[in-house]
């Protein structure tokens, strides 16, 4: 298989929109300080950020072909909003659950049919700003990058 840099994350808010009904908003961003700043127009609202990688040296090559294993980082950024408290105490509750729906629709998840399956990576709550709770899962993958 081969794989083009950068990632290709195009399908996964549709995914998201799709199997998540609790998420009324699931869209790309550039980073998650902007969408924090901006803050979503929506709530829950679902933002999959840019994919980092990094790749192990060496890899297997001749003079003509190169393989080799990259791992893909995709941060995903949950942001929820519940008028009921200032303290974010409600909106822990209703984070739950998107992050119960996020997993489901994510880890196992195969983005490309000759690719390795979304597993989890890590996650951490990020902040509370202006009513919002912000909370970032990393999901990963690997690829097998080939020049051929």
């Amino acid at each position: 298989m081969t794989t083009p840099a950068p990632l290709d994350v195009s399908a996964w808010a549709p995914r998201i929109k799709a199997q998540c009904p609790s998420v009324k908003l699931a869209a790309r961003s550039a980073d998650h300080a902007t969408a924090i700043n901006e803050g979503p127009a929506l709530s829950p609202a679902v933002f999959v950020l840019e994919p980092n990688y990094s790749a192990q040296s060496g890899g297997n090559y001749t003079d003509s072909l190169l393989m080799q294993l990259t791992h893909w980082l995709v941060p995903v950024l949950t942001c929820v909003r519940n008028v009921a408290d200032s303290t974010g105490a409600a909106a822990s509750k209703d984070l739950d659950t998107v992050r119960r729906e996020l997993f489901a629709a994510l880890v196992g998840f195969k983005p490309d049919p000759d690719g390795y399956t979304v597993r989890a990576h890590s996650g951490k709550l990020l902040t509370y700003k202006n009513g919002f709770v912000y909370y970032l899962d990393v999901f990963q993958l690997e690829y097998q990058l080939r020049n051929q």
